[in-house]
C-alpha cells in the first residue's frame, strides 16, 4: 500500500479513516478494526459510539496525521494500550507507559476465580 495519508489529503471522513486503517493494521493484528476504532476515538477525543453514529465525520489534516503515525506504531507491533496511554481494567482506567506490564483479560478472570473463592470463606480477621 502507498504511503497515507498522502501529501495531497486534506480531510478523510471517519469511515475512510476505520476502513484504511484496519486493512493496514489487519496483517498485524487479529483485532485490526478493534485497534483502528480505539486509536481514531482517542485521536479525536471521541467514543468508540461516536465513530458508528458520525461515519461521514471529517478528520482535519493534524488529526489524520496523528492517526497515520499511531497506524504505523501499531503496524510496528506497539500494543494499543501503549499508543493510548492507558488500559481499562476491573471496570477503572489506568494509566500504562512502555514501563509497565499491559493489564490482561486473564487477569481479570484471575480475580474473578479469587473473588469467587473468597466468597466461600469466612472473613478473616486481624
Amino acid at each position: 500500500m502507498p504511503n497515507w495519508p498522502t501529501p495531497e489529503l486534506h480531510a478523510c471522513s471517519v469511515s475512510d479513516a476505520l476502513r484504511e486503517a484496519a486493512a493496514r493494521i489487519g496483517e498485524h493484528s487479529p483485532t485490526a478494526r478493534l485497534d483502528a476504532e480505539v486509536l481514531l476515538a482517542h485521536v479525536l477525543d471521541k467514543s468508540r459510539t461516536y465513530l458508528r453514529a458520525w461515519p461521514e465525520a471529517l478528520l482535519d489534516t493534524d488529526q489524520l496525521r496523528i492517526y497515520a503515525d499511531l497506524i504505523h506504531r501499531r503496524q510496528g507491533g506497539m500494543p494499543v494500550a501503549y499508543l493510548t496511554g492507558s488500559r481499562e481494567f476491573w471496570s477503572r482506567e489506568f494509566i500504562v507507559s512502555p514501563d509497565v506490564l499491559i493489564p490482561r483479560p486473564e487477569t481479570e478472570l484471575l480475580i474473578e476465580c479469587a473473588l469467587a473463592w473468597l466468597a466461600d470463606r469466612p472473613a478473616a480477621t486481624v
